[in-house]
């Protein structure tokens, strides 16, 4: 099981990567709020199957609210791209992990 969960995380961190990459040379082209519709509209339409087949928890209205957040977040994000050097804006945006790292170490987790 724990390969499994390895395997997992090591292809969830190089979609994200690809992702972000992909994601900054199309805002460069386009206009950085079309390319995070086109992403989220896709997203959108594989996630709703599979909500439907896991089923719906009560946790529905917090996890509305944080896809919202990321949105905004993700559209600074590809116009921050779009405007600059990727190599330096990519590795100040991913200190944003640092936070709730962070407080899960403060935490005790």
């Amino acid at each position: 099981m724990a390969v499994v969960s390895v395997l997992l995380a090591l292809m969830s961190s190089v979609l994200w990567g690809v992702s972000d990459f992909v994601g900054g040379v199309a805002a460069k082209r386009l206009p950085a709020l079309s390319v995070v519709g086109g992403s989220q509209a896709v997203a959108l339409a594989l996630l709703i199957p599979i909500a439907l087949i896991v089923g719906v928890s009560g946790s529905i209205w917090p996890g509305i609210a944080a896809g919202l957040v990321g949105v905004v977040g993700l559209g600074a994000f590809y116009a921050a791209l779009a405007q600059g050097t990727m190599g330096v804006i990519a590795p100040i945006a991913a200190l944003g992990a640092l936070i709730p790292v962070g407080v899960g170490l403060a935490r005790g987790d």
